[in-house]
């Protein structure tokens, strides 16, 4: 009789186990940014926008300043409407323009998932800058 009990704890047991693995695995595999697309849709695309939008607009002005820009000028205009323009594994590319004396600049970033709608940001072109220097 206790046999039977003993089989049936350690039946259970290796089933708990492989339970929690298999929970453990699927929150340790976080989706890409294109599988979160493709579940959200443009939900998705609006949130990291809106999200990101003054931090694409703080990092092209001081991308700006450095490169030379003089900002008492105030003649750099940036339109604070970020684009998702690209998807590739992990990844997600935004871009954003800006106006500067007549010229459309268009400044690209490239955004790496952390989790979630967390990414990290780099800027993708400093060549788009170039019209600052003098």
């Amino acid at each position: 009789m206790w046999r039977y009990y003993e089989k049936k704890i350690i039946l259970f047991s290796v089933l708990a186990i492989i339970l929690l693995g298999m929970i453990l695995f699927l929150f340790a595999k976080i989706p890409s940014p294109q599988m979160d697309h493709k579940i959200f849709g443009s939900y998705f695309e609006k949130k990291i926008c809106k999200k990101y939008e003054l931090t694409f607009v703080d990092e092209t002005f001081n991308y700006a300043e450095s490169a030379g820009y003089d900002s008492q000028t105030l003649s750099l205009i940036i339109h604070g409407d970020p684009q998702i323009y690209k998807y590739h594994d992990r990844d997600i590319y935004c871009r954003i323009t800006a106006d500067y004396k007549g010229k459309t600049i268009t400044v690209r970033f490239k955004g790496t998932k952390i989790i979630g709608t967390k990414y990290k940001w780099s800027l993708e072109n400093e060549d788009a800058f170039e019209v600052f220097k003098k």
